[in-house]
């Protein structure tokens, strides 16, 4: 078997269960020789299109995930890689298995299955003596250190050293599985169209995400009248910032429109302080600025990236000079409210009560008539924060919800 190349594969995923409807979130391949050998590299992150878990485990969050691929647009990719080699992954029965699953959501035929392939794990106790057959524990035996432990390309590569070492000290160990091996081989693997995408990486996403979001506008000088277009991206300002904190969603948003009507960094931190200027008005109302909303309007400052002497002369002014008009956003007896996601600290049946009680409209679906949207994390990926999105419908969480429910009218 001198031809014989492998796929090595790892993945990271929303959580254990396919029953319970989660999805891959990361995959990395390597492609190895019939030495083990390493002549190739692929990796990229996937949009599960469904709520994330397990942050604390593969440290990726919803606004890492949120500009990725979905699984198919990277699956015609994927096919060519995998297509006519062997299956490897450490732990096989539980990659093969969420690989499957991804492929036939989209109603697409593979060889692939628990047993369609190489476990470095299963193979452990030929060639090492001791019990733990993690994939760490594994790798310290051959002295490999792995990069970015539950990192999928890190994870894979780790997995490909394994069977390098099991292939040098048993040359026949292939000859157990020849039948296996031909197979998947000789497996006819159908066309599957290559959709438009862009890889997303780990290290791609936080260069992405670095720096305030003013930094990826264009440098130019300013117009002398910015109205009415600014009042387009005011509105997308004025929605993001409910909650005093600009989602990697928002941001998005936010450079999108600034794009599309052709605003410059310079251009859009006037419209900021413009916008600062106008809450400060709002607070003035009553002739003075209360401390809880000083603590409001510097964090809308920081947000914005507004310089301390920009937000003490917007504190300076006069409660009666000109300012951009805010429709500040409150709940009212009425509204209706759609709560997404799972919160360990929050009982949804608890929450639903408590709403309804108090007047609100509590709904399982998001429609026109939804005023807002409550989530664990407002870069949520689930389908009521996609269908949000769509309309332009706020979304916090529920710390801001509960500050809202304070100021009910």
């Amino acid at each position: 078997m001198s031809n014989t190349n492998f796929a090595i594969i790892d993945l990271e995923t929303t959580g254990l269960s396919i029953q319970r409807h989660h999805r891959i979130i990361e995959i990395g391949v390597v492609i190895a020789n019939s030495k083990g050998e390493i002549i190739q590299e692929w990796e990229t992150l996937i949009n599960p299109e469904r709520e994330l878990d397990g942050s604390e485990i593969h440290g990726l969050t919803n606004a890492d995930l949120f500009n990725a691929p979905t699984f198919k647009m990277i699956a015609g990719e994927l096919k060519e890689l995998l297509a006519g080699n062997i299956l490897v992954a450490h732990n096989l029965s539980f990659d093969a298995t969420f690989l499957a699953n991804e492929f036939d959501r989209i109603n697409y035929q593979t060889p692939i299955g628990p047993m369609t392939g190489l476990c470095t794990m299963k193979l452990a106790p030929q060639f090492f003596k001791n019990s733990s057959r993690s994939l760490a524990a594994c790798c310290e035996n051959i002295k490999y250190q792995i990069g970015n432990a539950h990192a999928a390309l890190d994870d894979a590569k780790a997995a490909a050293s394994l069977l390098k070492h099991y292939l040098h000290s048993s040359p026949d160990l292939l000859d157990d599985w020849s039948e296996l091996v031909n197979d998947f081989k000789k497996f006819q693997w159908k066309e599957l169209d290559k959709l438009p995408h862009q890889l997303v990486t780990r290290s791609t996403k936080r260069e992405h995400q670095s720096g305030h979001f003013l930094q990826r506008l264009a440098i130019r000088a300013p117009r002398t009248n910015l109205y009415p277009e600014a009042n387009s991206y005011l509105e997308v300002l004025d929605r993001a910032l409910i909650d005093q904190n600009l989602s990697f969603h928002e941001t998005e948003e936010l450079i999108e429109v600034a794009n599309s009507i052709g605003f410059s960094r310079e251009e859009a931190h006037l419209l900021h302080q413009d916008y600062l200027r106008g809450l400060v008005k709002i607070a003035l109302e009553d002739g003075v600025i209360s401390a809880d909303e000083r603590m409001h309007l510097a964090g809308v400052a920081k947000c914005l990236n507004i310089s301390q002497a920009e937000y003490d002369a917007a504190l300076l002014q006069d409660a009666h000079q000109d300012s951009v008009q805010i429709q500040s956003f409150k709940l009212s007896v009425g509204d209706t409210v759609v709560f997404t996601g799972e919160d360990e600290e929050f009982d949804r049946d608890s929450l639903t009560y408590q709403g309804k009680s108090l007047g609100l409209k509590i709904t399982g679906s998001v429609s026109k008539k939804t005023t807002l949207v409550v989530a664990e994390d407002p870069d949520s990926l689930s389908g009521k924060a996609r269908k949000a999105r769509e309309l332009s419908i706020p979304i916090v969480d529920y710390k801001t919800y509960f500050e809202l429910l304070n100021r009910l009218n």
